[in-house]
């Protein structure tokens, strides 16, 4: 890591203390650790912060929990759906794509 990528790290870290919520967080401890990992990118399991460090994503959200980040096919298939119908409040259920 270069010192440029150490500032940046340190830029956006503070920015990230000063002006996001984190839900279920801390924010004076996190604060006092330096701030949350600043994520860059994911595929599969594996998410990897700005600093290129990789890790597990062991806690992933609801949509992509039982996949993996990253799948082509879903992402393809949700930007379909989305370019058709993007939400409906008055109803349960939208037309399936159809590749």
């Amino acid at each position: 890591m270069t010192n440029k990528d150490q500032k940046d790290m340190n830029y956006y870290q503070k920015l990230a203390i000063e002006h996001m919520y984190v839900g279920m967080t801390n924010q004076t401890l996190m604060a006092e650790e330096g701030g949350p990992l600043i994520m860059e990118s994911s595929e599969g399991i594996y998410i990897s912060d700005i600093q290129g460090n990789k890790y597990i994503d062991g806690i992933s959200g609801m949509y992509f929990r039982n996949v993996g980040h990253a799948q082509k096919i879903i992402s393809s298939d949700i930007y379909q759906q989305l370019n058709s119908v993007s939400m409906n409040v008055y109803s349960g259920i939208t037309p399936k794509v159809q590749n």
